[in-house]
């Protein structure tokens, strides 16, 4: 640990805290594979004033498109996917509305056309099977390939449920097989258990119509939330 760093990112949390509004976060950083910093700062469930600790949960976002991204190139390392192949060649129901013509890479490189589904918030769209729904009648926001557009959650729902179907099981145990264990991880979840909602950031917690679960990619209510 680089005490010097690690007092720096502790007041800039703090003044984060203090100044922009933030809760409560964590930050780790690692320099030829050792920990140089792991800070912590604020508070994790604002109803009962829980502090973040090392091993809070909190929700990442976008970062997940890394894992997504990996698992789609380890079917491909495979020979389970083509990146040139439409998608509906692994997902009929997706070419529903003009969407036959999209590839795997379309939706790899952010060019499928999709960076939206209308009508549908994103909220409505963390559970994969449900979001994999309303892509499928969704139509293309501009030609595909035309432009690059960032997808901000549909890049996820895409590519979440090619994966599901070319490799037969749900996205968790996707995770868990081609990389939690190749690597050694123990610590990388998609969805949360049940037994872990207490003691993650409420950030984390994310209540949307569907059932909750480790498989689907939901988590259940928070206990705050139950209550009203």
């Amino acid at each position: 640990m680089n005490e010097r760093a690690q007092q720096a990112v502790v007041q800039v949390l703090n003044d984060a805290i203090e100044s922009l509004g933030e809760c409560g976060m964590q930050v780790a950083a690692y320099h030829k594979g050792e920990v140089v910093v792991d800070a912590v700062a604020g508070i994790a469930d604002l109803g009962t004033g829980r502090e973040v600790d090392h091993d809070t949960p909190f929700l990442v976002f976008s970062c997940s498109k890394g894992i997504t991204a990996t698992l789609v190139h380890c079917l491909h390392e495979a020979g389970l996917l083509d990146y040139d192949a439409p998608i509906a060649q692994y997902w009929p129901a997706f070419a529903r509305n003009g969407k036959s013509g999209i590839t795997v890479r379309d939706a790899l490189t952010h060019r499928a056309g999709l960076s939206e589904v209308a009508d549908v918030s994103w909220l409505d769209q963390w559970n994969l099977a449900d979001a994999g729904r309303a892509v499928e009648g969704a139509s293309t926001l501009w030609e595909p390939r035309s432009t690059l557009v960032y997808h901000p959650v549909t890049f996820g729902s895409i590519l979440g449920n090619i994966v599901v179907r070319v490799s037969g099981e749900s996205f968790a145990s996707a995770v868990d097989r081609e990389i939690s264990q190749r690597l050694g991880i123990t610590d990388l979840t998609f969805g949360i258990d049940p037994s872990d909602v207490l003691r993650a950031s409420t950030r984390a917690v994310l209540v949307t119509a569907g059932s909750p679960g480790v498989d689907t990619g939901i988590a259940p209510p928070s206990r705050e939330e139950s209550d009203q």
